[in-house]
């Protein structure tokens, strides 16, 4: 029997309305999208709302073809973080509280750390002095 995505709310909860966005240390609470962007649901209603719509106004400084949402809230995902892809925006929005925003644009970007050595004559002795760069 496959594993539930995740444990089943009380009989008499109810799904909130809200959902809250995490980026980095900033936290933003906005409304339930149902529908994740347009090409997940290419019929939709050009007015309609749009989670990443709603990312996209929170987080400005994210470009849009740069945002990813990821949980690591559902059993499926075994405590790691998971992108959520569009296509299954819909199953697993409201088996949400918290979504993680990641700018996939940074997501590359790794610190690397160089080391320059010098050697330093100052009258009889040499002394070695490290300096270090940091490049992205």
């Amino acid at each position: 029997m496959p594993q539930p995505l995740t444990s089943p709310p009380p009989e008499s909860a109810q799904t909130p309305e809200l959902v809250v966005l995490k980026h980095n240390r900033k936290r933003v609470m906005v409304k339930r999208q149902k529908s994740y962007d347009r090409s997940s649901v290419p019929w939709i209603i050009l007015d309609s709302k749009l989670m990443l719509d709603s990312v996209c106004k929170n987080f400005p400084d994210i470009p849009k073809d740069g945002v990813t949402l990821q949980t690591d809230k559902l059993n499926i995902c075994y405590g790691h973080f998971v992108d959520i892809a569009a296509e299954a925006w819909a199953d697993v929005v409201d088996l949400l509280t918290v979504v993680e925003v990641v700018n996939q644009k940074e997501v590359g970007r790794v610190k690397e750390t160089r080391s320059v050595q010098r050697t330093v004559d100052s009258g009889r002795h040499f002394t070695q002095l490290s300096e270090s760069e940091d490049f992205f």
